[in-house]
């Protein structure tokens, strides 16, 4: 299933892109977002090593683990998926005022160079606007991954307590309640 700010927010920084930054403004910036986007890959390095932040599995029920194991995969593969938009991102920005350049200088396109410079602009801003959307579903895996793990710390420890409270209290549990023998008769 799409989620519509996936697909929304990068057409919408498209557009915005293409009407109203210019190539040179990118080339400006270029810097800037190299940086930016640099740290970013570091920070999805730097989670991917962390691998699967669950080490006490021998309280989990067998359904819990595939659970979190499941959604820790699929984490795995967002922060896989930002970090080569995000290395693709900064490929695209060192090479976009070169391409544009070389793409203008065909003698065909040359009176197109307007609508070529919005395109490339635009496709500038839906680049970067998708790792900006990507950024967060991935931080949105991780804080479902946080929840689900803490449902099942809370489940182990409901059912450690329930396990105490049986060997504690055995007949208790087991046994319904009975009159000790003889009571209610008259002492002689």
């Amino acid at each position: 299933m799409i989620i519509w700010r996936t697909a929304i927010l990068p057409v919408a920084g498209a557009i915005f892109a293409g009407w109203f930054l210019t190539i040179g403004f990118w080339d400006d910036v270029r810097q800037s977002m190299l940086v930016a986007l640099s740290v970013i890959a570091a920070a999805v390095l730097v989670r991917l090593a962390r691998g699967l932040p669950f080490t006490a599995t021998e309280e989990i029920e067998v359904e819990e683990a595939r659970s979190v194991v499941h959604a820790v995969k699929q984490v795995m593969r967002s922060l896989q998926h930002l970090i080569r938009i995000a290395l693709a991102s900064m490929v695209w920005l060192v090479f976009l005022k070169p391409t544009a350049a070389y793409v203008v200088s065909f003698e065909p396109l040359k009176q197109h160079s307007t609508g070529i410079e919005i395109f490339l602009s635009g496709l500038t801003g839906l680049v970067l606007s998708y790792v900006f959307v990507r950024i967060l579903d991935v931080l949105r895996g991780d804080y479902d991954v946080v929840n689900l793990q803490g449902d099942f710390m809370v489940r182990t420890v409901e059912r450690r307590k329930a396990a105490r409270f049986e060997q504690d209290h055995p007949a208790s549990a087991t046994e319904a309640f009975r009159a000790p023998e003889g009571y209610g008769k008259p002492i002689q």
